[in-house]
């Protein structure tokens, strides 16, 4: 399961980072909109895979992956959903337990 939060005014939004097998990182938004789901990402590419563009943001990017772990693990907002069990429930309109 990939690291999400759900945004903090509310849970219609979430952002989802994926960390692939080759190390390169996903940065992911997923929307309800009026019960259609939208999304938007952005990749970065590790040092040998040609991401040498953003190397304090991938840097930036891989504290951000640790610190929604953390924050999973603990809060009344931690994650209990994979995103693969939304898309088919749709389920945006409650709080994860």
């Amino acid at each position: 399961m990939s690291p999400e939060r759900i945004g903090d005014m509310g849970n219609k939004s979430r952002l989802i980072v994926y960390r692939q097998e080759d190390g390169d990182i996903i940065v992911e938004i997923l929307q309800d909109d009026k019960g259609q789901i939208k999304r938007a990402s952005v990749e970065f590419c590790t040092i040998g895979g040609g991401g040498r563009q953003s190397l304090h943001t991938f840097e930036a990017l891989v504290k951000l992956i640790e610190a929604i772990e953390k924050d999973n693990k603990k809060g009344r907002f931690a994650m209990t959903s994979t995103i693969a069990e939304d898309k088919k429930s749709e389920c945006f309109d409650s709080e994860p337990e």
